[in-house]
């Protein structure tokens, strides 16, 4: 039941549901960025990107999966893209990671993206590749 609760919060709070963003042919938002994932790792990292999470202290961290193999995970387990689509959140959905088939990292909620932003002050340079 507790990860029906969580999919039923990323659907209210961020229409994440399936193929989000940019996916969906949704844009990017104040609140939504997305980056082709290899340029995301290379200029941020998902390492950085698990570091910055664990900054925000989450009290649980769920990794939520297209397939319905969802679990409780660690910031540091956070991983790079493994052939399915995965959504990675908190027990309230204040923020999401999306990694895509489509090589697209999405990220959302105001607290994580302004720690992307404070990390790299050429992140605009990555973002919204697809808005080009």
């Amino acid at each position: 039941m507790e990860y029906v609760e969580i999919r039923k919060k990323l659907v209210d709070k961020w229409g994440a549901e399936g193929l989000w963003i940019p996916l969906n042919g949704e844009k990017a938002s104040e609140t939504v960025d997305y980056f082709e994932y290899d340029n995301f790792q290379s200029v941020f990292g998902i390492t950085k990107l698990s570091k910055m999470v664990e900054e925000l202290q989450p009290d649980v961290i769920y990794e939520i999966s297209e397939v319905g193999e969802d679990r409780i995970i660690a910031a540091s387990e956070i991983d790079e893209y493994g052939g399915i689509e995965m959504f990675y959140t908190d027990s309230e959905a204040n923020w999401l990671i999306y990694l895509s088939h489509e090589n697209t990292i999405t990220i959302a909620g105001a607290s994580l993206l302004n720690a992307i932003k404070s990390n790299r002050s050429n992140w605009s340079d990555y973002n919204k590749p697809w808005e080009r």
